[in-house]
């Protein structure tokens, strides 16, 4: 792996992020019902959605976008983490930690006290991450399961 960088989402990458998001949820073999415009609404207005106490970062390896993730304020004390993206080819370096790292600095530097994400029931590589990372799964709503984690 070259070098790789860590920055705030820039709309040169608009549909790399799109292609990204769809080659993974492919990859991962995600029921086709997952991926939705509907669904991936804020996909069309990053910029606007994620400022202020929000933010969304994209992992760049040379101009390829790789990977990336999110933050959204859902209120003043919890923050959602979304968008945690990494390509495929790239699971096992450290990238998912690097970017899981960055949004959780970002998060507590705006104060958040608590941290919450869904996934996928069937993303059990995404589901062992989390956990290895602190989450506790809270709940599941039919096949999406609800984690936390506290600052």
């Amino acid at each position: 792996m070259e070098k790789v960088h860590i920055i705030e989402y820039q709309e040169k990458y608009n549909t790399e992020v799109r292609h990204l998001l769809y080659t993974t949820l492919r990859y991962v073999g995600l029921p086709k019902d997952c991926m939705t415009p509907k669904r991936d609404a804020d996909l069309d207005n990053i910029g606007e959605i994620y400022q202020g106490r929000g933010r969304f970062w994209l992992a760049i390896e040379g101009e390829k976008l790789i990977g990336m993730t999110a933050i959204l304020e859902d209120n003043h004390e919890t923050a959602k983490l979304r968008r945690m993206f990494v390509l495929p080819s790239y699971h096992g370096t450290g990238l998912g930690q690097l970017l899981l790292s960055t949004a959780l600095k970002f998060a507590r530097e705006q104060k958040y006290v608590k941290i919450i994400l869904d996934t996928h029931e069937t993303l059990g590589r995404a589901r062992r991450f989390y956990e290895k990372k602190g989450f506790n799964k809270t709940h599941q709503e039919g096949r999406i399961v609800h984690y936390e984690l506290y600052l």
